[in-house]
């Protein structure tokens, strides 16, 4: 097959989207299919077999998002000059409006990876303008590229749900985004420790997320002030974005910054240490529709805390290979159980291990292959 895909983020940027799409082009160019990708320029990009970069300016609040520049669909057209049987995209508005004007063009079929709550995402921003209303004409915008899309692929049976309670019925398939395993055998959790400096005696419960106000990180800090144990402990945040210093200060005034260490962006390839230095999975936040780093996590055996919200319940397994919480309160008491109880986290830790083997990058892609290919020999008949 002749795939395209337009992608709003890519690597070298570190985000969910950016990670999967780059390993969505390299496994399906593997299976021997024709696979472009355009992408938003990055300063720190490399050249990639593949890749097309559009004119991209510089993101005021997330640095490592720049934002492309909109051009017209007819000149992407002509810049790309061939033909592709199927369109991929990952992002709705002006690269959803290209991408539906590349299908028709070609006469083939247009897949959108349905990636965020969008209506939702906008209101955690603070601003002068009435976010209810821009919500309102957000929920429009995606309602529209969905319904004129072919196919819609989701990463949860909960988002599916939300989603045809919305009176969503264009055909959905739903496709978790799954990274290779996290698990490393044969590497020293102590040898980690002592690599990046961080203490050998004190448990670590690790949070890997963008610093930004939709991961609720200001929650999950006031969650780790109210532990009251005697218990050592590190919550290291792995991530960078725009809350950074807003959250270093509210650690500080929460006095817990000597229990809080900021880790910063890690690069995708070596991420998987600090999930085996780690004893504990925590994530706040309640407005993903999967959280890849919840599989990730599962997959290097860690017990994992988050809340009862769509994306982390379709993974999480209450009291198996992790815990889930309703509140604040819950969410504090699920980590201090955790804590306190090594015989409990070990065990939820072997399950998490066990769960994530439901989930694989080849089965992923699997599907992904196979949704193309049904859709492209539909188009031809």
């Amino acid at each position: 097959m002749r795939i395209l895909i337009l992608t709003a983020t890519y690597t070298p940027s570190i985000n969910g989207v950016a990670v999967t799409a780059a390993l969505q082009k390299r496994e399906l160019e593997k299976r021997g299919h024709s696979v472009k990708l355009i992408a938003p320029r990055h300063p720190k990009q490399k050249k990639e077999k593949g890749v097309i970069r559009l004119l991209s300016f510089s993101n005021p609040i997330y640095k490592d998002y720049p934002l492309m520049l909109p051009l017209p669909s007819l000149l992407i057209y002509l810049i790309l000059r061939e033909e592709f049987d199927l369109v991929f995209f990952h992002h709705p508005f002006y690269l959803g409006d290209i991408s539906l004007y590349l299908a028709r063009r070609y006469k083939s079929p247009a897949v959108f990876f349905y990636h965020s709550h969008y209506s939702r995402y906008i209101t955690t921003f603070s601003s002068a303008f009435p976010l209810n209303l821009v919500s309102d004409q957000v929920s429009k915008s995606v309602y529209n590229t969905i319904t004129k899309s072919n196919h819609l692929i989701v990463e949860t049976d909960s988002v599916k749900k939300i989603l045809t309670l919305q009176g969503i019925f264009t055909p959905f398939s739903v496709i978790p985004s799954v990274r290779e395993s996290m698990f490393m055998q044969n590497q020293s959790k102590s040898k980690l420790r002592k690599k990046y400096g961080l203490s050998q005696d004190k448990l670590i419960i690790l949070c890997v997320a963008r610093l930004s106000r939709e991961k609720n990180l200001d929650s999950l800090l006031k969650i780790i002030g109210k532990i009251n144990l005697k218990i050592p402990f590190t919550l290291c945040l792995v991530g960078e974005g725009p809350e950074e210093q807003y959250l270093r200060n509210l650690a500080s005034f929460l006095k817990i910054s000597e229990s809080c260490q900021f880790l910063g962006a890690i690069e995708h390839n070596k991420i998987a240490e600090f999930y085996t230095l780690a004893d504990i999975f925590a994530y706040p936040s309640k407005l993903d529709t999967q959280a890849c780093v919840i599989l990730e996590a599962l997959s290097a055996g860690l017990p994992v805390v988050s809340f009862n919200v769509p994306g982390p319940k379709d993974f999480i397994s209450h009291e198996k290979n992790g815990l889930l919480a309703n509140s604040d309160l819950q969410f504090n008491q699920q980590l201090k159980k955790l804590m306190l109880n090594t015989k409990i986290r070990m065990q939820m830790g072997k399950e998490a291990l066990l769960s994530s083997q439901k989930y694989s990058l080849k089965k992923s892609i699997d599907d992904l292959e196979n949704l193309f290919e049904k859709l492209v020999s539909k188009t031809s008949e």
